[in-house]
């Protein structure tokens, strides 16, 4: 009996664990790249939620086009 309230127990973790970690926020990174594949320094990003039509905050890119939103 012992070694099935063991097992209740580690079934109820493992599927508690996962449902702690949900997060409503993210980070988004990346790089710019213009038409023709060139990264593209100083541009401005704005996520979008297509879903929703929701906008995220703006990000200009570093000058090695690399961008990060979150």
């Amino acid at each position: 009996m012992f070694r099935f309230s063991l097992f209740g127990l580690g079934v109820i973790f493992a599927y508690v664990g996962p449902c702690l970690a949900q997060e409503s926020r993210a980070t988004i990174i990346g790089r710019a790249i213009d038409p023709t594949g060139a990264l593209a320094s100083g541009a401005t990003v704005q996520a979008t939620n297509t879903a929703t039509n929701a906008t995220a905050k703006s990000v200009t890119t570093r000058t090695t086009g690399v961008l990060r939103a979150g």
